[in-house]
């Protein structure tokens, strides 16, 4: 099964967004598809029901750590060498 434009998944930050713009990504996403946020957006998402349960979508969030957890993580990860892992997908 092709997927063409689809994307498994994305993520939404606190940057404010064109109205609609958000709900809309979910048509973008392929079945089983998840949104991830990172923090709390400026304005509340409505997204309907129907958008989600058919292709069993997900709406995921959590809530980054503070500065001082930041940096803490931070300098735990740099004295034992630990790095990220960077997943990209192509969008055409």
């Amino acid at each position: 099964m092709s997927t063409g434009n689809a994307s498994r998944s994305t993520t939404w930050s606190r940057k404010p967004a064109a109205k609609g713009s958000r709900t809309a990504t979910l048509d973008l996403l392929v079945p089983q598809g998840r949104v991830s946020m990172v923090g709390v957006p400026p304005e509340p998402i409505a997204a309907h029901p129907m958008r989600l349960l058919p292709a069993e979508k997900t709406i995921s969030g959590g809530v980054p750590a503070s500065p001082g957890e930041t940096r803490l993580m931070l300098g735990f990860a740099a004295r034992y060498g630990i790095g990220p892992q960077v997943e990209t997908f192509p969008v055409a």
